[in-house]
């Protein structure tokens, strides 16, 4: 399969595919099968570890912005149709990508990880502590399965 090559048409476009939970032993040939239906390919590549093994997810390049929508929502809109292509038990997830620096511009994060808290914290306690500073929108301390604080949040 011809891959693009030129890394501006791939980071600047808004027609590239992210598939999740592919078979490890899946082939770039089977997936370009797979998404032949959906329009024009420019490119199409199974993400490989430095052993060479399928990682589990890969890439496709469409030519036009509505093919990549149309795409998207025919695998919405039929989870059985990349059945055979997906890792047993799993779906397979076809979403528009974008980079990380694009996905989290616009996303603030206002999260708090605490740690050192002693054993017989609670969520109620963890809650007092910081509801002072402002309005919490959720409240986590991780426990073990008897409920005991594992001491972080």
């Amino acid at each position: 399969m011809w891959q693009q090559r030129d890394p501006t048409l791939r980071i600047s476009s808004k027609n590239n595919l992210i598939v999740r939970n592919l078979r490890k032993d899946l082939t770039t040939q089977e997936m370009q099968a797979l998404f032949s239906g959906s329009g024009n390919i420019i490119s199409c590549k199974i993400s490989k570890n430095v052993k060479g093994t399928s990682e589990g997810f890969g890439f496709v390049q469409m030519s036009t912005e509505e093919e990549v929508k149309a795409c998207i929502k025919s695998f919405q809109d039929n989870p059985q149709m990349g059945e055979t292509y997906a890792i047993e038990g799993k779906q397979l997830l076809v979403d528009l990508f974008e980079k990380s620096e694009i996905r989290h511009k616009t996303d603030t994060y206002n999260n708090l990880y605490v740690k050192n808290l002693p054993d017989d914290f609670d969520e109620d306690k963890l809650t007092e502590l910081f509801s002072k500073f402002g309005k919490l929108s959720s409240v986590k301390l991780d426990t073990n399965p008897d409920g005991k604080s594992k001491g972080f949040g």
